[in-house]
């Protein structure tokens, strides 16, 4: 965090708008849809079935977040993670998920964006 410690008198006003913002962009996902089916997924993962292989992705791009996720996705997964690896490979599921987020994002009027933390 800018090199500065983590405490109760650092006022976090970027990462608190994140918050907000992801609070806002949940709250207004179709329930029952495919992109809350699949957070919800998410959100289910035992943390230790993602800890271990989880380090920063080196690169900010279409190829390097691709390369990235391959990486984490590959070898021996828990049955959560690869209850969403698989559920991802599934068309309709992603397809329906992209299309809810358009329209979520459209209805609030902001898009998510992933911006390297340095």
């Amino acid at each position: 965090m800018n090199g500065k410690p983590w405490g109760p008198q650092q006022v976090l006003w970027g990462e608190i708008k994140q918050v907000q913002l992801l609070m806002l962009l949940l709250s207004n996902l179709p329930r029952g849809g495919k992109l809350h089916e699949v957070l919800q997924g998410a959100l289910n993962v035992p943390e230790e079935e993602v800890s271990d292989k989880l380090k920063p992705c080196p690169e900010i791009s279409v190829d390097g977040i691709r390369a990235w996720l391959s990486s984490l996705w590959s070898g021996e997964q828990g049955p959560a993670m690869q209850d969403l690896i698989t559920w991802q490979l599934k068309s309709e599921n992603m397809s329906g998920a992209v299309k809810e987020l358009f329209e979520t994002q459209s209805k609030l009027g902001f898009t998510l964006s992933v911006v390297r933390r340095d």
